[in-house]
């Protein structure tokens, strides 16, 4: 591997400036867009200290990332308006500069993502046993992008659940775009060990509902996974 001499770099920065700029300004929508979800968690933590800790520094960082990005793009468009597009050694000096902020920027959020990772998983987890172990509540949710691994912790929440014996019974059962629902009052119905004997939607309903309220003392967890 060539390493690139001092002029090299320099240059680099020069010339690579839109593409950094351009880089930057993705990621950072990117990190408003993983914001949101640790804003969700926090907001799903309830009590739990540990939760409200850890997001809050998670926030601060990020703000603080997100203002020198906001700072530098007020930068840029004071450079282009002031100075245009023109090949001069002042704007020369002005890519340069800008440019390498913006890579510095990208590998910053960079980093905090890939920290944020595991630790929101970790802490999301913790967020729903909570959130389970509340009798007050009655729906929890989880949301997130496509590929964060909401099913696998659906599955690894059920399992924790089970270990910890925290309802009398689990059902899982999993929707689609477009959700066959007498496939899954099917699930529901062998989890419980219920035939269903009726052939309309509503009237296969309406045993289900009558089977889960008929244990008063029984709780039983339904997880619908990927709604």
């Amino acid at each position: 591997m060539v390493t690139p001499t001092p002029v090299e770099q320099w240059l680099g920065y020069s010339f690579h400036y839109t593409h950094n700029i351009e880089n930057m300004k993705k990621k950072v929508e990117e990190l408003e867009a993983r914001k949101k979800e640790q804003n969700a968690i926090d907001a799903s933590g309830g009590n739990c200290e540990e939760i409200k800790q850890y997001v809050m520094s998670w926030l601060a960082e990020v703000n603080e990332i997100m203002g020198k990005a906001k700072d530098l793009v007020i930068e840029d468009d004071k450079r282009a308006k002031t100075t245009g597009s023109y090949w001069t050694l002042l704007n020369l000096k002005l890519w340069h500069q800008q440019s390498k902020k913006a890579k510095k920027i990208v590998e910053d959020i960079d980093e905090v993502l890939k920290n944020s990772r595991f630790e929101s998983r970790m802490l999301t987890m913790k967020g729903l046993m909570v959130a389970l172990k509340d009798d007050n509540s009655n729906l929890v949710g989880v949301w997130g992008m496509a590929g964060l691994g909401k099913t696998t912790l659906v599955g690894e929440v059920a399992k924790q659940v089970k270990e910890k014996k925290l309802f009398d019974g689990v059902v899982i059962a999993t929707m689609t775009k477009s959700p066959d629902l007498r496939r899954i009052q099917g699930e529901i119905a062998d989890k419980l060990d219920l035939k269903l004997d009726k052939e309309t939607l509503s009237g296969r309903a309406d045993l289900l509902r009558a089977s889960l309220s008929k244990e008063k003392n029984q709780k039983i967890l339904v997880m619908l996974d990927d709604i």
